[in-house]
């Protein structure tokens, strides 16, 4: 019994040695307020102030970061002063639209998850950034992320639009195309009664150029409204070559959507709608 009892006396002392190092040395976890961070994207270095945990005084653990002008709020996973894990995204458009982008970050540059905005699936799988403006003071909007990779599109009835790749807002293996219609100035646009569907503008107004000269001002594309993605707003771009001439009416041309602004001055919408040409 004596052998017994000095055998489990040395085994609970070895325990002992191995748990103290384990619990003594581990990582030093604390929480932070209001802590100055800058997190890059591709207009460069983003102030903002952090909340959360920090990790042997790195931000690393769960936190929520807010950049200084207040464009963006990102909730979630950080490892090493980046968003990498389960996270949340979300901010207002210039329309005080709610979009969210929630998934799994490895930065700004990858992720995968979906896109709501209020509260309407717009899309579901990989994304990232887009550099729409190269002017040093502009600042990432969150909705400066577009579809880039392998995903679906719905309709702002949640339906399913298009599956398939995307390069940077691009479907990678269809285009969408519309009709040229009557021309009217972007400032007309808001005066026609049939210039909105609901809250969205059903024309379009585009500069094309050919060889760097403007060879066709303010041309309009009616769209489909049925098919209208619960973002609202695409831009469309049209890919001119040498030799061709000026639309004119009810001519189809192949556009591709890609997110962009939209103002009175510049009459860009943000529309993906995908058909077989």
């Amino acid at each position: 019994m004596q052998k017994i009892g000095k055998l489990i006396g040395m085994l609970l002392i070895a325990v002992v040695f191995v748990v103290i190092p384990l619990y003594g040395c581990g990582d030093n976890v604390e929480t932070v307020t209001n802590y100055d961070l800058d997190v890059n994207s591709v207009y460069g270095e983003i102030a903002g102030i952090y909340d959360g945990e920090l990790t042997n005084s790195e931000v690393t653990g769960k936190g929520v970061f807010k950049d200084e002008n207040d464009n963006f709020t990102y909730e979630g996973q950080f490892k090493q002063g980046i968003f990498k894990g389960q996270g949340k995204l979300s901010g207002t458009d210039e329309y005080e639209r709610k979009l969210v982008i929630e998934g799994t970050f490895n930065g700004l540059d990858s992720i995968k998850g979906t896109i709501t905005v209020d509260g309407i699936k717009e899309y579901e799988g990989s994304l990232s950034q887009y550099k729409h403006n190269s002017l040093k003071s502009y600042t990432l909007l969150v909705d400066d992320f577009v579809y880039h990779g392998s995903g679906t599109l719905y309709n702002i009835n949640e339906e399913e639009v298009y599956t398939g790749k995307f390069k940077y807002g691009k479907p990678m293996d269809k285009h969408g195309f519309m009709n040229a219609c009557k021309n009217y100035t972007s400032r007309d646009l808001f005066k026609y009664s049939d210039a909105r569907v609901g809250s969205l503008v059903k024309y379009v107004c585009n500069n094309a150029y050919v060889d760097g000269s403007l060879v066709s001002n303010n041309n309009v594309f009616i769209l489909d409204a049925d098919r209208l993605s619960s973002s609202g707003f695409v831009s469309m771009l049209y890919q001119y070559h040498k030799g061709e001439t000026r639309l004119v009416n009810g001519e189809q041309i192949v556009v591709y959507g890609i997110l962009h602004g939209f103002s009175e001055d510049n009459a860009l919408i943000k529309v993906l709608i995908i058909e077989e040409k």
